[in-house]
């Protein structure tokens, strides 16, 4: 059966569109190009390829087949990468070991500091860094003379092999010691500008030391110390943390070291922002000291100073104990550090010893050799003497002034005895140890005045209604003290003879002084205070029937 024409030409528009639909149908892929066919003409062939739909099973295969090579060439590159990594740390490990890396961290060091710096014994290996040696000479305007490190050795990270830089947690240093200059008016500190030698969290030291070139250095400190970097790009010096360690400060003109120092000290680029280090002197002595060293004040500084238990003598540049003897005493006030009212100044430059200013509370004040006591105490009734032998002061407040001329003032301020006595004035004493000012010795007036009939206390004392105080004026010299009592006395005697009393009054005699001729005062121990007046031998004098009497009691 013969199809019409009309049929064919369906058939064939059917297949057209048929064949279309599949050359444009997704996941064909086409190439094309251009070619002369059998007619000489040219015409574009066009390749085709027909995807065929892969099963679920083919698709599952194919992934794992596709993983298993991205993870051979994932392992492939990363084993690669390793040897290139290892390959480079072992390059870079054996480049920073090299004396040429050594000598370039002096070249930056030196000019980072403006100092000559020399490194000895630059190693790593195992990402451990070893120095046998650093050392940095300054130039002569600075305060430091020299700088050493030994024994230098740490754990550093893969920062320090990539960017170049030292850098890992913790630094130890077997010893370090920096050389100060004795003859700077200011404190000069230098300057740092460019890439630091490292950079570790945490620096710890074995043995530190800070002191000066030469014998006669201001002070030496010995102790173990470590160091941390603040927020702000400082340094936190921290020293005698470690009790097994000895930690020790020495200074020019004291016999007995500050021992087991304690403190912290902040340390920026313009100087020691903060310094507070305390520490044991003697036995049972404390002192703290606090304030700042900045760049620009003098060497010596004015540290705060507070003080337990040091003998005063200790504090001043006068040997005075034989004079004047008493203790330091914490006032419980100070806590609180801004109600410090004492400087310190270091033996720094002219300075032999440190020098103490400013007022400071004393207990066990004692003021030996004074004719002027003697005087006091047989003011009293004799049957109160016993009570009141030894004026042994249980505390009060004194005002130090060191004068440029070499000299010492001293300033008494509500000093009590244990029982009655009290005492106020000014001590000055010269460069030559000769005695000057005043002092005002007090006794209450109803123990004073009980030996006249009127109630009035002895003329030789001036009275306020409350205390009787002998004025006497200071003269002679430290090892050999005086005053004026004997003048006083003297004035004294006349006014006697038109008083009435209650009993007789055991008078000085105005002959002789009470002072034997080792410049001492005798009198009777005291069974519960020190005596202030140094024993000697017994004379014809008043204190004799002073101290007769209280025999037969």
């Amino acid at each position: 059966m013969s199809q019409s024409p009309n049929s064919e030409d369906a058939n064939t528009q059917s297949s057209s569109i048929i064949r279309q639909l599949q050359e444009n149908k997704p996941g064909v892929e086409k190439s094309r190009e251009v070619v002369i066919d059998q007619n000489g003409q040219k015409v574009i062939r066009v390749t085709k390829k027909r995807r065929v739909a892969m099963t679920a099973e083919e698709q599952q295969h194919k992934k794992r087949r596709n993983l298993k090579k991205f993870s051979i060439l994932s392992v492939l590159s990363f084993i690669i990468l390793l040897a290139a990594c290892f390959l480079f740390f072992m390059v870079r490990a054996s480049s920073m070991s090299s004396p040429s890396y050594a000598t370039a961290k002096q070249t930056e060091l030196s000019q980072a500091w403006g100092a000559d710096v020399k490194i000895e014994g630059l190693s790593i290996e195992n990402f451990q860094l070893r120095i046998t040696s650093l050392t940095a000479t300054f130039p002569e305007n600075s305060n430091i003379e020299k700088v050493e490190l030994r024994g230098i050795r740490g754990g550093i990270g893969l920062r320090s092999y990539i960017n170049g830089v030292l850098a890992g947690d913790i630094l130890t240093v077997d010893y370090a010691k920096i050389t100060l200059r004795d003859n700077a008016a200011t404190i000069r500190i230098p300057r740092f500008s460019g890439e630091r030698m490292w950079e570790f969290n945490r620096v710890s030291c074995k043995e530190f030391i800070v002191g000066f070139s030469g014998n006669n250095a201001p002070f030496t400190i010995k102790t173990s110390a470590y160091m941390y970097e603040t927020a702000s790009g400082n340094h936190t010096l921290y020293i005698g943390q470690n009790s097994e360690l000895p930690s020790e400060l020495l200074l020019r003109g004291w016999k007995t070291p500050i021992t087991a120092l304690k403190g912290s000290v902040q340390v920026s680029q313009t100087g020691l922002s903060h310094i507070s280090i305390s520490g044991d002197i003697g036995l049972n002595a404390t002192i703290d000291l606090s304030g700042n060293a900045m760049e620009g004040t003098s060497p010596q500084g004015d540290l705060n100073i507070e003080s337990s238990g040091i003998a005063l003598s200790l504090l001043t540049n006068k040997n005075i104990s034989g004079f004047l003897d008493a203790q330091t005493r914490k006032d419980p006030v100070s806590a609180n550090k801004n109600n410090v009212k004492a400087q310190f100044k270091l033996p720094y430059g002219s300075l032999q010893q440190p020098e103490i200013n400013g007022e400071l509370t004393l207990q066990n004040i004692r003021i030996s050799k004074l004719p002027a006591f003697a005087y006091l105490i047989n003011s009293l009734p004799k049957d109160k003497v016993d009570k009141y032998i030894a004026p042994v002061f249980s505390r009060g407040n004194i005002t130090l002034a060191h004068q440029p001329d070499g000299g010492l003032k001293i300033d008494l301020a509500n000093l009590n005895e244990f029982t009655v006595f009290e005492a106020k004035g000014s001590i000055v004493i010269g460069a030559d140890n000769t005695l000057g000012g005043n002092l005002s010795l007090g006794v209450p007036t109803r123990i004073t005045s009980q030996k006249y009939t009127d109630q009035i206390p002895d003329p030789i004392f001036d009275d306020d209604h409350r205390t009787s105080w002998l004025n006497i004026t200071l003269k002679g010299t430290v090892d050999a003290p005086g005053d004026n009592a004997d003048e006083l006395e003297a004035k004294a005697v006349e006014l006697r003879k038109m008083r009435e009393t209650n009993e007789a009054p055991i008078a000085p005699t105005p002959v002789k002084s009470p002072v034997d001729s080792n410049g001492n005062i005798p009198v009777a121990p005291s069974t519960s205070f020190p005596s202030l007046l140094d024993p000697g031998q017994p004379g014809n004098t008043a204190l004799d029937q002073f101290q007769n009497t209280l025999n037969s009691n």
